[in-house]
């Protein structure tokens, strides 16, 4: 399969093949044209997603994220995923906010609020 150069420069950054195979099997879930809005916008978030979501998630989770995330793109506001683990050992939690609305004390606020909702800590 040949996919076009635009596709090949996003996913340049990549330093395994988990990306690639992950979009190459939602793009084809999903119909989208590699050339097209869609397509682009896909290469791009999952290019961008922490490397950790991307070999860890299962593909269901990971597809529900990256049209989180795509879905963002053209329209921004606040949004929340939270994805266990496989092995249910982590709790990884994605929050999307407009640059208008982020700044260091939100989101010192809502770290401590999710950690107080969920009994956890913060890793790194």
């Amino acid at each position: 399969m040949s996919w076009n150069k635009t596709r090949n420069e996003l996913l340049a950054g990549a330093r395994d093949t988990t990306a690639q195979d992950a979009l190459a099997s939602r793009m084809k879930r999903f119909g989208f044209d590699p050339w097209g809005h869609s397509g682009k916008a896909m290469a791009h978030t999952l290019t961008a997603l922490p490397h950790d979501l991307l070999v860890a998630q299962k593909l269901d989770d990971l597809e529900r994220v990256t049209l989180r995330a795509m879905s963002l793109t053209d329209r921004p506001r606040p949004k929340l995923i939270a994805l266990r683990s496989p092995l249910g050992r982590n709790l990884y939690i994605l929050v999307w906010l407009p640059s208008d609305d982020a700044s260091t004390g939100i989101r010192k606020q809502i770290q401590t609020m999710l950690m107080d909702a969920t009994g956890g800590s913060l890793l790194g």
